[in-house]
């Protein structure tokens, strides 16, 4: 049973560094060399480009037809790892396992940058973690299922936003919870609910996953089953 809720909190991380500096300009400026890797919807093509031609990218292509690349998962801690300090722990947000890094869990944050249209399809995060994700800079929609639609969700085979309901005939049943996401939000979103973003803007956000109180258990049943 879940014992925290999504929650949306619109004050907090206008105090961040990140809020205050960071935009498609200042990463060009002082990022642009780093190579990244982006990826295309379905996760099966990956490019590796500087960050510098990808931003082009972004600001300079329609993507009215094309397959979207995205930057997902961006672990900057490599490349350029004093981006860390433009990023604040939410107060809301206690990690039991703040500072233990292993091949299983890391605890890092990712910066999500991409175009209008860009997609992470629907999923749970790993290992029963909840998750908060701070934008930036452009707006997203969140569609969110509670775990107990799981069932019609067909282990995140449809797609919410161009259903196939005759391959998927139950998923008439779920019921979807959509959140705008504006700048300066950040979402906390419990453990194991599924979820679909989509960026309405070229868009600029950090994410990460944390454990507490209520899904420690769940999470170290999962990391011992992975040890086995």
């Amino acid at each position: 049973m879940h014992k925290i809720e999504i929650y949306v909190d619109n004050q907090e991380l206008k105090e961040w560094p990140a809020y205050q500096k960071w935009s498609f300009e200042y990463f060009k400026s002082n990022y642009g060399h780093v190579q990244v890797t982006v990826s295309n919807s379905n996760f099966n093509e990956n490019y590796v480009v500087s960050l510098s031609d990808y931003i082009e990218y972004i600001m300079n292509s329609a993507h009215e037809d094309e397959d979207i690349l995205y930057l997902r998962d961006w672990d900057y801690t490599d490349t350029a790892p004093e981006l860390a300090n433009d990023i604040l722990e939410p107060k809301m947000a206690t990690n039991l396992l703040k500072g233990i890094n292993t091949e299983i869990y890391k605890d890092i944050s990712w910066i999500y940058i991409g175009p209008k249209k860009a997609i992470t399809p629907l999923h749970q995060d790993f290992l029963h973690t909840h998750t908060w994700n701070a934008l930036i800079t452009g707006r997203k929609e969140w569609i969110i299922y509670d775990v107990k639609d799981t069932e019609y969700l067909y282990n995140g085979q449809v797609d919410p936003l161009n259903p196939d309901h005759e391959r998927f005939p139950e998923f008439k049943k779920a019921t979807p919870i959509k959140i705008i996401q504006n700048p300066g939000d950040i979402i906390y979103l419990p453990s194991d609910y599924w979820h679909l973003v989509r960026s309405i803007e070229p868009s600029i956000a950090i994410t990460k996953n944390y454990i507490n109180e209520t899904n420690i258990g769940d999470f170290v049943e999962s990391i011992l089953k992975e040890v086995k």
